[in-house]
């Protein structure tokens, strides 16, 4: 799979379609698609557990950050 990626995306960079700037721009827009599916699949796992409405704090830092360790690591 990664080896197939790699080729696909050195041949994208091979036909020169686009200048620099605009592969760039190209770029950077399929990984800000990318990440917005990755936390759409993210919050479709979490059905059931905790949401948090309020914005990120300090205060809230540990309390997150256990509950989602508590969620995404299994015991063994």
């Amino acid at each position: 799979l990664y080896a197939a990626c790699d080729a696909r995306f050195a041949a994208m960079v091979e036909r020169g379609a686009l200048s620099l700037d605009d592969a760039i721009v190209a770029a950077q827009k399929a990984t800000r698609n990318y990440a917005k599916r990755q936390l759409t699949w993210f919050r479709r796992q979490m059905t059931g557990a905790r949401v948090y409405e309020t914005k990120y704090s300090d205060r809230l830092a540990a309390r997150i950050v256990g509950e989602t360790r508590r969620f995404l690591l299994t015991e063994v």
